[in-house]
C-alpha cells in the first residue's frame, strides 16, 4: 500500500511541475505576443508619420511642377533656343503579316 501512495506522490510531484512549466511557457508567449503587438502598433504609427512627410513633399514638388510648367511659353521656349519643327513626323507600325478572314468570326 505504501508503494501506491508513493507512487501517487511522485505523479502528483511530476504533474504539479509539468503544470508549473507549461504555464510559465503560455506566460512567456502572452507576454512575447503583447510586447511585439505593441511594438507593431508603435511600429505603424511611426510609418504613418513619416508616409504624412513624405506625402507632403511629393505635393509641393507637384505644385512647383505644375507652376513650372505653366510658366513655360513658346517665347520661353524660343529664347532657350528651341525651334518648331517645320512639319511633324508620325512613325507608323507595320504589320507582321496578314490575317486572311473569310468569314465574320466576331
Amino acid at each position: 500500500m505504501s508503494s501506491v501512495k508513493l507512487l501517487q506522490l511522485h505523479n502528483r510531484f511530476y504533474m504539479f511541475w509539468t503544470l508549473v512549466f507549461v504555464s510559465s511557457v503560455c506566460l512567456l508567449l502572452y507576454l512575447f505576443f503583447i510586447e511585439r503587438a505593441v511594438l507593431g502598433a508603435v511600429e505603424r504609427t511611426h510609418l504613418q508619420n513619416e508616409l504624412a512627410t513624405f506625402d507632403e513633399k511629393v505635393s509641393s514638388l507637384e505644385s512647383a511642377y505644375i507652376a513650372a510648367k505653366e510658366s513655360v511659353t513658346i517665347h520661353t521656349a524660343l529664347e532657350l533656343g528651341l525651334t518648331e519643327t517645320p512639319e511633324a513626323v508620325f512613325v507608323s507600325k507595320k504589320a507582321l503579316g496578314q490575317a486572311l478572314v473569310t468569314q465574320n468570326e466576331i
